[in-house]
């Protein structure tokens, strides 16, 4: 089991998460039919956030620093709850890009 924890400023929305009781809901029927795969689930005060990938689909572009990038899987988040909630799941779920999107001017 992973345990997250953080701090907010916000009373009602504690991002403290459990993952292992984040998937209380199936949504991989409805993600296959789209043609996504699950990778990942996060839960963050009872709001669950998922991160998907399109299986055989890539994408190609240019990064911030000028420089060419891909192929990378295309991906797909689906995020729930407050704006702070959401904001905390997709750093969450995909922490190395979250954190260049902080730090690069």
């Amino acid at each position: 089991m992973t345990i997250y924890g953080g701090c907010s400023s916000s009373v009602d929305d504690n991002p403290v998460t459990d993952e292992s009781s984040a998937s209380n809901c199936d949504i991989t029927p409805f993600l296959a039919s789209q043609g996504l795969e699950l990778e990942k689930v996060v839960e963050v005060y009872s709001n669950n956030g998922y991160l998907a990938f399109y299986s055989g689909k890539f994408a190609e572009g240019v990064n911030a620093e000028g420089r060419k990038v891909g192929p990378i899987p295309k991906r797909c988040m689906i995020l729930t709850g407050k704006p702070y909630s959401m904001d905390y799941q997709s750093a969450m779920l995909m922490p190395e890009e979250g954190y260049r999107m902080m730090t690069v001017l």
